[in-house]
Parts: C-alpha cells; sequence; structure tokens
C-alpha cells in the first residue's frame, strides 16, 4: 500500500512554504501490520496451535507496534480509530490473497491475526479460527 504523503507548495502572504498532505493512521497503519505479520511468519507451530499462547505473541507483537506508534505520536497526533481501520484493511487484503492467490502456508496465521485485531477493535467477540 503506498503511503498519500505529499508536499504541497502553498503561497502565502508571499512566504512559500509546504503542507504535508499524509494521513498519519496511513503511513502508521501498514508499517504496524507488517510488524505482526513478519512476526507471525516466525511463530512455531505449537504457539499457532494455542489460543491462548498465540494471543500472548501477538499481544508481544502489539506491544512493539505501540513502542513505534509512541515514537511517531510524539511527532505527529495520529487518529486511533483511523489507525485501527488502515490496520485491518492490511489485513483483511492479506485474507483476501488467501482466496485469489492461493497459498496455504500461513493461512492460519493471517486469520488469527485478523481474529486478534477484529476483536481489539471490539468487532469480534468469538473466535473465528478452528478452536477458537
Amino acid at each position: 500500500m503506498q503511503s498519500l504523503s505529499r508536499h504541497v507548495p502553498e503561497a502565502a502572504s508571499g512566504t512559500l512554504r509546504f503542507i504535508d498532505m499524509a494521513e498519519p493512521a496511513l503511513d502508521v497503519g501498514p508499517f504496524r501490520a507488517a510488524i505482526i505479520d513478519s512476526g507471525m511468519k516466525l511463530i512455531d507451530e505449537r504457539t499457532l496451535q494455542s489460543q491462548e499462547a498465540c494471543r500472548a505473541y501477538l499481544d508481544r507483537l502489539d506491544r512493539l507496534g505501540a513502542i513505534f506508534l509512541a515514537a511517531y505520536e510524539s511527532l505527529a497526533p495520529v487518529s486511533r480509530q483511523r489507525l485501527a481501520l488502515w490496520e485491518a484493511l492490511d489485513y483483511l487484503r492479506d485474507a483476501l490473497h488467501l482466496w485469489t492467490k492461493p497459498k496455504l502456508s500461513g493461512a492460519e496465521g493471517v486469520i488469527r491475526i485478523l481474529e486478534y485485531h477484529l476483536r481489539g477493535m471490539g468487532i469480534l467477540a468469538h473466535g473465528i479460527a478452528p478452536g477458537g
């Protein structure tokens, strides 16, 4: 996903300045999603199969993303709701790719991530993954 970051020149009262047209949530969301995606590629099968262990593993990855978010927020505000939506879009795209580009390896991890994120948003109350 590409960032919408653009710098647009603006002439105001004879002074040239730049306005950043970026959406911070779009800058941060895909990066945080990539942290979790990359971390899930390293998960062992035993942890993946255990609902509690997988949730704890995802919690650790989420805390890594929170560190990045805190550093970013020290420079620019980020809408938490928009951030959650951009991350959800990233995870939904990954799930869609399971159907459009069939690849069974990693499929359960993709579903676990989506389930975890939707639960965090308050959208999903019960598991959708096998054994959930």
